[in-house]
């Protein structure tokens, strides 16, 4: 914990102070599923959060988690009731945006909680992303993500058939890849 509150320290010149009083856990894709069948493999997350070595289990009542993952709504809400029991609050605020974009901190966060909880760690928001969206009740973060990844994926389904019904109407991949995306 110390390191991660020297390295916010270090990447927010003149927040050490802040830096110090916030005790952040940053979860980063405990699961990809939205399947609710597949709530069980969530629960192994869950566990891993929570369970004897799990990383709540240094966290002193106070701390804030900011959940990055992708995972079911009921989820990322079990797993912030179980936080709570613990005296942790958990914000869910999984991100929109490439490596790349992480990398030039222009990330964008989806973030199902209160805007006074959302401002209380908006330092850290802002030092990670250009863009906070702010969605209310926990939950609705990994909601919108979820939503999101869907429009992608048929996007990206649309894409594929576009390209086979180009194809077939006679015009060569390469010359519609170059069309289409340049």
């Amino acid at each position: 914990m110390r390191a991660a509150l020297a390295l916010l320290a270090a990447l927010w010149p003149g927040l050490a102070e802040a830096a110090c009083r916030l005790a952040l856990l940053l979860a980063l894709d405990v699961s990809g599923s939205v399947d609710e069948r597949e709530y069980d493999l969530q629960l192994e997350g869950l566990a891993a959060a929570l369970g004897d070595e799990g990383l709540l289990t240094t966290a002193r009542a106070g701390t804030v988690w900011i959940d990055c993952s992708t995972v079911h709504p009921s989820f990322s809400r079990a797993t912030a009731r179980a936080a709570a029991e613990r005296g942790v609050r958990l914000i869910d605020a999984p991100v929109a945006g490439s490596k790349a974009q992480a990398e030039a901190a222009q990330l964008i966060f989806l973030v199902g909680a209160a805007e006074k909880e959302i401002e209380a760690v908006r330092p850290v928001f802002d030092a990670m992303g250009q863009r906070v969206v702010p969605l209310g009740a926990q939950g609705m973060g990994v909601a919108l993500k979820v939503v999101v990844n869907h429009l992608l994926a048929t996007s990206m389904g649309a894409f594929a058939e576009a390209l086979v019904l180009g194809e077939a109407l006679g015009l060569p991949r390469d010359m519609l890849l170059n069309a289409l995306i340049g």
